[in-house]
């Protein structure tokens, strides 16, 4: 029996295809954790962004105009009609809808709300909730809308 025989035996050879097999499917189940969870992240971030404009456009509009309606008729959309008078009685001089199809919306104003709101009355509780349509996601977001009155 020559000791000095160069290669690989069959038993070497299916331990190391075992090994690089083990790899392989930690290497993949690793890889699919993180693709699942930054498509998660990404949901989440959508949501909060759509969150911050409809909050942040609505401030403006209440802040700035001087009679607005808010419509939350549909749960795929939500619209702001403004009017150029305080009553509200013309017709709206323009209009502002928030409508994305990913995700449904529900924006409860507090109870006493009018259907028309002049902004210089008062102050109002809002809160907004976007859920997403394709999975179990949902961004709430409560805060309060106001005018700053200032009189010198």
């Amino acid at each position: 029996m020559n000791l000095n025989e160069k290669g690989v035996t069959l038993i070497e050879l299916l331990a190391a295809l075992a090994l690089v097999s083990i790899i392989a499917v930690l290497a993949m189940t690793t890889f699919n954790i993180g693709v699942k969870y930054n498509v998660t992240e990404t949901k989440k971030t959508t949501m909060q962004q759509e969150s911050n404009l409809i909050v942040s456009t609505l401030m403006n509009v209440h802040r700035t105009e001087k009679c607005y309606e808010i419509e939350n008729t549909t749960t795929t959309a939500i619209t702001m009609k403004i009017y150029d008078d305080e009553q509200c009685t013309t017709t709206p001089s323009r209009q502002i809808e928030f409508n994305q199809n990913q995700f449904t919306y529900e924006l409860i104003l507090e109870t006493g709300t009018p259907e028309k709101i002049n902004p210089q009355e008062t102050n109002y509780s809002l809160t907004l909730t976007i859920k997403d349509n394709n999975s179990s996601l949902e961004n709430s977001y409560q805060t309060q809308i106001y005018r700053l009155n200032t009189t010198y």
